[in-house]
Order: structure tokens, then C-alpha cells, then sequence
């Protein structure tokens, strides 16, 4: 009989240790099927939040030297002999007229970088313990948005939208399920 899982057992044809209080036995096949269907899925999940992490934090040292970089780019505009006096003038209107809207925007552009970074690490380690299929739900679509993930969509996208099918698969649900259920009763496990 077809299970929708990787073997063609049926699970019910096995003897289990405890069939009374649930089938223990094989609520443990069920959670190791599903902690191995979302394993890799969920660990390059947890890298891409890694790398957003350090991207945020790059940007972070950046922004302290936001004033620095501004005079950078004026001395080399000043020095450019490919440019007019005028261009020049221009350039650093435009960069004067733009540093206020800069410095107030990039510590909220850093600050939900990193917030979503933290977000998608703290989501890809709860699904491979299959706990908050709705926290992996939320990590893995804040991995796909560029404007708050430091590995914009390059990598993001791409894997953010394998986790969501990897938890949208049948024995990875019902992990989810039998951890859920494991969790209420008294013994655990």
C-alpha cells in the first residue's frame, strides 16, 4: 500500500513498542523521514541567513563611515580630469542634496537586514527540529525580498523557495504533525 512516503512499508503491518498511546515507534519513523526531507533545504536556508547576517554587518561598519566615503567620492570627482567643472558641481550638488535622505535611511535598510537575517537563522534551525512550520514559512519568504536580504535574490530566492516546498511535502507535514503531538504528550520525546 502507498504511504506517500520514500518506502513502500506500510507502517501499520510493523509491530510498534507503545501502539495503544499513539504508535511511538512509528511516530519516530515518521520524524526522521521528515527531519531528513527538510534537513539540507534548511541548513542552506540557515547559510543564506549567515551571509545576510555578515552582510548586515558589513553594512553596519560601512554606515560609521558613511562621511568618510562621501568625502572619498568628492576627491575623486575632484581629481577626475575626464570631468567638467560643471559635471563636478553637479555631482556634488546631487551628493549633498542626498546625504540627509542616505544617513536616515540606511540604519532602518541595515536594521531590518539584520532583523531578517536573525529571522531566517532562527527559522531554518526550528524546521530541521521540525518546531514553527510557520516561522521556517516566514524565513524562508524574507529570504526572497532583495531589499532586506544581504544575499539579495541571487541566493535567497532560489532557496527560499525550496524550503517552501519542502515543507509543503506530505512526510515533512506530518512530521511537523507527529512533533506537534510528541510535544503535548506526557512522556515526549
Amino acid at each position: 500500500m502507498a504511504s506517500g512516503y520514500d518506502d513502500d512499508r506500510d507502517d501499520r503491518d510493523e509491530p510498534s513498542g507503545d501502539r495503544e498511546d499513539g504508535g511511538d515507534d512509528r511516530d519516530r519513523r515518521i520524524i526522521e523521514r521528515a527531519k531528513a526531507k527538510i534537513k539540507t533545504p534548511a541548513i542552506v536556508l540557515l547559510v543564506v541567513g549567515v551571509l545576510s547576517l555578515l552582510m548586515g554587518l558589513y553594512f553596519v561598519l560601512s554606515f560609521l563611515t558613511i562621511e568618510q566615503q562621501f568625502a572619498t567620492a568628492e576627491e575623486t570627482w575632484d581629481n577626475d580630469p575626464n570631468l567638467t567643472p560643471q559635471q563636478r558641481k553637479d555631482l556634488k550638488q546631487k551628493l549633498a542634496d542626498s546625504k540627509d535622505s542616505i544617513k536616515a535611511i540606511s540604519p532602518l535598510v541595515i536594521g531590518m537586514m539584520l532583523l531578517t537575517a536573525v529571522i531566517t537563522i532562527l527559522s531554518s534551525v526550528r524546521i530541521m527540529n521540525l518546531k514553527s512550520k510557520g516561522l521556517g514559512a516566514v524565513g524562508s519568504v524574507l529570504s526572497m525580498i532583495p531589499v532586506v536580504n544581504g544575499c539579495c535574490c541571487v541566493f535567497g530566492l532560489p532557496v527560499g523557495i525550496w524550503v517552501l516546498i519542502a515543507l509543503g511535502k506530505p512526510e515533512v507535514k506530518a512530521g511537523f504533525a507527529a512533533v506537534a503531538k510528541a510535544r503535548q504528550s506526557p512522556d515526549g520525546y
